[in-house]
């Protein structure tokens, strides 16, 4: 190809790109399909359950009934809602509630009788996606519940097998990390057979394509002209639906290589945008054109493997569809963006073991430099010694926590907790190098070792305020993050273990948050009289802002807060007796 016919497909591309720049419709659907679009696809109709709207209705007011209240929260369900029965009928024929849970009167008596109570679940199966699986998901926790109630402890019966199930690449199941992906291949192979192929139906419409065969360029030119520059534009529009819409909005982690995936892009573009000008060059208008695309498309993305599994296609279909494009860009396209052909792992730890090498190894340095120039006289600088066992500790403490992260499967809710507790380990450690440094007795060493542990300067910092409000909703909300970080800790709830009463409390005082802000809000309106706070919530119950089993609620979570925030308070009788013996002596 000679530097003519190459310029000659650089201007009609340039052509191409002017005249879908004046194609309102045209620039409307590309920005629809890479963003819009894409974001429906995998947020609209989760296949998991998500944030399922369940109200209670607690007739039985129970120790049982608040655990099973308590067990029931986000991301699989909202925050239970507490409804009387009046109020349920209601609230299911609006659509409020998905799942509506009736605890009966005397549910928790007939248990511990041995009974079988019934509990009424109601559910609205016109949200067929959450309905079924919903289902299953609250008869698992109110069983569960129930069992851990009768036996009096938490535990699982011992199983002959321990399968221990580790789910890589996506350990929270998000459907959004592949319904995003497939939907930009799905887009991809749409918009680049629809592009190329409206281009040369318009110009055959607006009778310009006669006026190009006359011109001194070849048909070749011309189709690959209209290849680069509609190739072009889809692969810009799936770069930026690719970072801003499933890297930003969507929050799916990319590990892979962009550039790769660009690459493979363009290739996959190459044969679509060929195939749209073919399936332009049969059809005589653009009805004709849509009916073929139909056509094309729908064996194209449902036989390529990004809807079903291509194993479970019978041997023919797989055979056969391996001279379609899209299959090999559905098999090729994850596994470059997410390492090993499926979506991603959150983002591996990998700067976390660098700095954990980097301090392990200015630990060595320094320990060797210090034997090398005190010797014995060592161990009478204790403090020396002791900021260097401080380094070892931290060091020591910030391995175990990327084990623990690393034995259970990279879950993305930890993340918070690793990098509060790397964060500090690292800032501590720098300071305990810096102080060893500093009091070095022998000054020309100590300004040598300074340039080698610390080249660029003290550059770690404390954990961010922003980050601890992360670890704090954590620790302060039940969630899959607390139980492993509690798993081996003693929770049980005695008078002498504080946490075991904390976490006990904990649920109690999730439920009570709806209710104290209803009274928080009569009461700032000046309905009670009463200034002790038992009186107002007497009031408040009186005047029917709350029910009983509310006042209660807030009355128990008040009772326990006070335990845990309270401090040793000594009698003014007390201090003055100890003054009149201290005088006297």
């Amino acid at each position: 190809m000679h530097a003519a016919s190459i310029a000659n497909i650089w201007r009609l591309g340039i052509k191409e790109l002017w005249s879908l720049v004046r194609d309102p419709m045209m620039l409307v659907l590309i920005v629809y399909t890479f963003t819009v679009s894409i974001y429906v696809a995998a947020t609209a109709m989760p296949e998991s359950l998500h944030k399922a709207a369940i109200a209670i209705v607690d007739e039985d007011d129970s120790p049982l009934s608040a655990r099973i209240v308590a067990s029931f929260y986000p991301p699989h369900f909202t925050t239970p809602r507490l409804i009387t029965l009046a109020e349920m009928d209601a609230g299911m024929d609006n659509g409020t509630y998905t799942f509506v849970l009736d605890i009966p009167p005397n549910f928790q008596r007939e248990v511990l009788a041995g009974l079988a109570p019934a509990v009424q679940l109601n559910v609205d199966a016109t949200r067929m996606s959450q309905a079924f699986t919903g289902s299953g998901y609250i008869q698992q926790i109110v069983a569960g519940e129930v069992n851990e109630f009768v036996q009096r402890h938490r535990s699982g019966a011992p199983l002959p097998v321990d399968l221990n199930v580790r789910m890589r690449f996506n350990p929270n199941l998000e459907q959004a990390w592949f319904g995003s992906l497939m939907e930009i291949i799905n887009n991809v192979t749409m918009l680049s057979i629809i592009l190329t192929g409206a281009a040369l139906i318009r110009e055959r419409e607006h009778g310009t394509i006669e006026h190009l065969l006359v011109m001194p360029v070849t048909p070749g030119e011309i189709m690959l002209a209209k290849v680069w520059s509609m190739g072009l534009v889809v692969l810009l529009a799936a770069l930026v639906a690719l970072v801003f819409v499933v890297q930003g909005v969507l929050k799916v982690p990319v590990q892979g290589s962009v550039l790769l995936f660009m690459v493979l892009s363009a290739l996959h573009l190459f044969a679509t945008t060929s195939m749209g000008i073919f399936l332009a060059t049969v059809a005589r208008s653009m009805p004709q054109f849509g009916m073929l695309l139909v056509l094309t498309l729908l064996p194209l993305q449902m036989l390529s493997g990004g809807v079903t599994p291509r194993e479970s296609m019978p041997e023919f279909v797989q055979q056969v569809m391996l001279a379609a494009p899209t299959t090999h860009f559905v098999a090729g396209a994850p596994g470059h963006l997410f390492p090993g052909g499926r979506p991603a792992a959150p983002p591996s730890p990998r700067r976390y073991y660098r700095k954990l090498d980097r301090y392990s190894a200015a630990l060595a340095l320094c320990a060797d430099v210090f034997m090398g120039v005190l010797g014995g006289k060592l161990k009478f600088k204790e403090k020396l010694s002791a900021r260097l066992g401080d380094v070892l500790s931290y060091l020591y403490i910030a391995s175990s926590m990327l084990k623990q992260y690393e034995d259970n499967g990279r879950p993305e809710a930890d993340r918070p907790f690793l990098a509060w507790g790397f964060h500090e380990c690292m800032w501590l450690i720098q300071n305990a190098l810096d102080g060893a440094i500093r009091n070095f007795p022998v000054r020309p060493v100590a300004w040598l070792l300074r340039v080698l542990v610390f080249p660029l300067g003290r550059r770690e910092v404390p954990p961010s305020d922003r980050l601890g409000r992360r670890v704090a909703a954590l620790l302060t909300a039940p969630n899959e993050a607390l139980d492993r970080l509690t798993d081996w800790v003693y929770t049980t709830p005695t008078p002498n273990n504080t946490i075991g009463r904390m976490k006990a409390l904990l649920p109690d005082v999730i439920a009570a948050e709806p209710v104290d802000r209803k009274f928080g809000k009569a009461l700032k309106s000046g309905q009670f009289t009463s200034h002790d706070y038992l009186g107002q919530l007497a009031e408040a119950q009186q005047a029917g802002v709350i029910s009983e089993a509310e006042a209660e609620l807030l009355r128990r979570v008040r009772e326990g807060v006070f335990e845990f925030i309270s401090v040793d308070d000594f009698d003014t009788d007390e201090l003055r007796a100890f003054k009149t013996r201290a005088d006297a002596a």
